[in-house]
């Protein structure tokens, strides 16, 4: 069930955060896939210095 909702908050992440190039999302046992490639989260947690963190490829965020 956990894993359900982590899945839906992350696929409304990537539809409110702008035009993507992926088409398909699916859930591999505890594996996020895009396009059949697992997904990497590279992001912190926080809501400051949000430009250094996409400048050095973070794409992730968690806020409290």
């Amino acid at each position: 069930m956990h894993l359900t909702v982590r899945a839906a908050l992350l696929l409304a992440a990537l539809v409110m955060a702008g035009p993507a190039s992926a088409t398909g999302v699916t859930v591999r046992g505890t594996e996020i896939l895009l396009d059949g490639r697992p997904f990497i989260a590279n992001g912190a947690a926080g809501r400051g210095r949000l430009t250094e963190l996409k400048a050095i490829g973070g794409g992730v965020i968690r806020t409290y």
